[in-house]
């Protein structure tokens, strides 16, 4: 392919305040599937951002919602959350495999198991999602009570929490707490109180076509215009003591190419007729206004670059230094990478809350 320059001109009007399961098929649309009302909720609302960013929807699927309730109860039972379910609470600890409700030491082994077991039972019903299968999952934050649609919102503002939700291969989802676990598994006595153990579990399906992604979207409606590293899920540790920061947009190439080069301004936009005029105020330093967070060389005022096993290659989080006070902003993006040449305007209306 002939190497040319990739140009990317997205405008944001950010309005920001400071501080039964289906079977996702391999083609055509996703099955959304069924679930409690909790499940639905997070369901429709993960979809509501996946859509608006480029994604594409999520369904649920029998053995990923298995997998993450049955975690939930794992963590419930455990009276500690975490990823892994081994004695010591890490990846490199034993496996804790006498504890009740043990399926497997990570998200990858706990929905093979979950698959495995499902399609024994149902040899009739074999979602198309196959193993082996790529699998993510996400808790809630520390300190978060939220559960359902509302550990979606959470996890959306984060960086590391987001990665799962927006990625487009990953359109097998299920969700599970507290109380879904306490029905699901009534004879280990799992206590109704304390926190909620809210897991979301991810399977990709191979061959997902991926289109640009971009965050925010109008569609979405609020956002808040902060983010604390800290309270990431899990802990962005790369950008703990820059204090509280803007909510970080996010893009993402549809082929995968690294991007190159970044700037970002902050300018006045016209807004279609009833919307309020956007405030010149700089964010932050006014000449370094965004930290650009990429597993990939970035050419740009401020980049962190982070691990390629975290933030795959086309992926990009460009985060102001400062959270966005309410009002509408105009963020200017000009982003670059080798390929076919593009150049496109977006105009968000997001508002505060």
């Amino acid at each position: 392919m002939r190497a040319s320059a990739f140009l990317l001109l997205v405008v944001l009007a950010i309005a920001g305040c400071g501080s039964g399961g289906g079977s996702p098929g391999k083609s055509g649309p996703v099955d959304l599937g069924t679930g409690t009302a909790v499940q639905v909720a997070a369901r429709d609302r993960l979809n509501v951002y996946r859509t608006a960013s480029g994604a594409g929807k999520a369904g649920l699927v029998e053995p990923i919602k298995s997998a993450a309730v049955r975690h939930a109860g794992y963590q419930a039972l455990k009276v500690r959350s975490g990823y892994f379910q081994t004695t010591g609470g890490g990846p490199l600890d034993p496996a804790d495999s006498a504890a009740a409700l043990f399926s497997g030491i990570d998200v990858g082994a706990r929905m093979r198991v979950a698959f495995l077991s499902y399609n024994a039972l149902n040899p009739a019903d074999q979602p198309d999602l196959a193993l082996p299968i790529t699998a993510d999952e996400r808790l809630a934050p520390t300190g978060s009570t939220a559960t359902g649609a509302a550990l979606v919102d959470a996890l959306w503002v984060g960086i590391y929490s987001r990665l799962p939700l927006m990625r487009h291969g990953y359109i097998g989802f299920g969700y599970g707490d507290r109380a879904h676990a306490g029905e699901a598994f009534p004879a280990n006595g799992i206590d109704p109180d304390g926190d909620a153990m809210a897991t979301l579990d991810f399977g990709e399906a191979p061959g997902v076509a991926r289109s640009y992604g971009l965050w925010p979207n109008r569609a979405v409606g609020k956002v808040t215009g902060s983010y604390d590293p800290g309270k990431d899920e899990p802990p962005m540790t790369l950008l703990t003591g820059r204090g509280i920061l803007g909510v970080p947009s996010h893009l993402i190439h549809p082929t995968g190419l690294p991007w190159t080069f970044i700037t970002a301004t902050v300018t006045p936009v016209t807004l279609p007729s009833g919307f309020p005029a956007v405030p010149a105020t700089p964010i932050g330093p006014a000449q370094s206004p965004f930290i650009v967070v990429s597993s990939t060389a970035v050419t740009g005022p401020d980049v962190i670059q982070d691990s390629p096993t975290s933030i795959l290659p086309g992926e990009l989080f460009i985060v102001p230094k400062a959270a966005l006070a309410s009002g509408w902003w105009q963020i200017q993006v000009v982003a670059t990478t080798q390929g076919e040449s593009v150049s496109s305007n977006y105009v968000w209306e997001i508002q505060s809350r």
